[in-house]
């Protein structure tokens, strides 16, 4: 299994903070990944919690994550709700973003160690949070209609704050910053040659590199496998699972399949309704620059262009809020969101795309709290030229 608990122990132990890079040739991640989770875990007789895992935000207070990485003490089954939580909406384990505890652990009830004993079957768990996340957006499973997303040989990115080399089993080498590491996805015969014993076609699927060089690692489990989605979003493919070693020739990562029916009919059915994606925004006038919410509070938007992936928006508020999330889309597709935990004085946000902006006309939404916890939002139109 590529669990690591403990990591942030083992690092003080040894004198000396964790090192930038995570997985094995990864590099820092990039675009919205605020959907990423760290899973922190406090055992019996544990002064604190400690990172243990990944896992991906699949509804605004669900994480999806790896079922290996819920059993964490030396009794059987999955540990209890109230020795987890979770960080979300930051890329730096050190700092930013909301923690958040955890109400209910559901593991998938035929997850079980593989025929070789090397991973798991049926290896993930959904965890309830205590609140929905205000910082962090759900990424969406792939469904059927994207299969060929994740075809053999299509590329997929793999996210997490993990060791970089398998031999680091105390995780010495972890992050602190998120990173990321592309990755093709790999044929299912290909994959049993290297897993005779343990490969599931059914709920296990393989990515990597046949010489190696590019690879999750320990730290890694229970953190997100991604393709971009023909709208260009990211769609979710897998969680990382187990492997041998990482990074080896021939030894791919293995990942829980959860795009395909056997999963991800069990995540759905376990989790409520997704909601309906918000209408974009309809055209303003030339030089509108807000549209306020019925509450007092309001929000004005000033936004620039700032290269072929990047959207600048310079945000004030006539009162303090917070959870604060700006949204650019087009028709119904968001492109790309942006967060900040407050906003109580002007201040600067940018958007970043996966994909170039063409021309055309893209809306901006950005929506808040009040002190009273009433929804704040405004609106605003933005035309790209070629």
């Amino acid at each position: 299994m590529r669990r690591l608990s403990g990591l942030v122990l083992a690092a003080a132990l040894l004198g000396a903070p964790a090192p930038a890079g995570a997985v094995v040739g990864g590099s820092a991640a990039t675009g919205d990944t605020s959907y990423v989770a760290a899973l922190e875990h406090k055992g019996a007789g544990d002064s604190d919690f400690s990172f243990v895992c990944g896992g991906s935000l699949v509804r605004p207070d669900w994480v999806l994550t790896a079922g290996h990485c819920v059993d964490l003490d030396d009794q059987p089954g999955p540990d209890a709700p109230a020795s987890f939580r979770v960080l979300l909406g930051t890329t730096r384990r050190s700092s930013g973003g909301e923690r958040i505890g955890v109400a209910e652990v559901v593991r998938n009830e035929r997850y079980g160690p593989s025929g070789g004993g090397g991973g798991a079957h049926h290896d993930v768990a959904l965890l309830r949070l205590q609140r929905p996340s205000v910082l962090g957006a759900p990424i969406a499973l792939a469904g059927a209609g994207d299969r060929d997303r994740w075809r053999p040989g299509a590329q997929a990115t793999a996210l997490g704050w993990g060791a970089r080399t398998g031999a680091d089993v105390l995780g010495v080498t972890a992050t602190d910053d998120l990173q990321q590491v592309q990755v093709p996805i790999v044929a299912d015969d290909d994959c049993a040659r290297s897993y005779p014993f343990d490969f599931d076609a059914a709920t296990m699927l393989c990515a990597g590199r046949l010489e190696g060089g590019a690879d999750t690692c320990q730290g890694d489990s229970g953190g997100p496998l991604e393709v971009p989605g023909a709208d260009g979003l990211p769609r979710l493919v897998g969680s990382v699972s187990f492997g041998n070693g990482c990074g080896l020739a021939t030894q791919y990562g293995v990942y829980a399949r959860e795009a395909d029916a056997e999963l991800r009919t069990w995540i759905e059915g376990h989790l409520p309704p997704a909601p309906a994606p918000a209408p974009a925004p309809a055209p303003a006038a030339a030089g509108t620059t807000t549209a306020p919410s019925a509450t007092a509070a309001r929000i004005t938007i000033g936004v620039t262009r700032a290269g072929a992936r990047r959207v600048v928006l310079r945000l004030r508020a006539t009162a303090a809020l917070h959870g604060l999330t700006a949204r650019l889309a087009r028709g119904r597709a968001t492109l790309a969101r942006g967060h900040a935990a407050r906003l109580s004085a002007p201040r600067r946000l940018v958007l970043r795309t996966r994909s170039r902006l063409t021309a055309g006309r893209y809306g901006v939404v950005v929506t808040a709290r009040d002190s009273a916890g009433d929804r704040v939002s405004a609106r605003r139109w933005l035309r790209v030229r070629r």
